[in-house]
């Protein structure tokens, strides 16, 4: 065997593993991105609920006095 054919046989068996690899860390990225996106969503909807929670107790106590 060449070492021309070696080195295909080798490309053609790895070849498909280095893309599997690939897009399994394509997802990765991807549910990670995501993941960042719903936190930084939930963090500002918290903040949002916060915010209109202490405008309405500070409406309730104004009302109250």
């Amino acid at each position: 065997m060449s070492y021309r054919s070696e080195v295909t046989l080798i490309k053609s068996i790895v070849t498909p593993y280095i893309n599997v690899i690939d897009v399994i860390l394509a997802i990765a990225t991807y549910k990670s991105a995501i993941n960042e996106e719903l936190a930084s969503l939930f963090t500002k909807l918290s903040i949002t609920w916060l915010t209109y929670d202490l405008i309405w107790q500070h409406r309730l106590l104004s009302c109250n006095n």
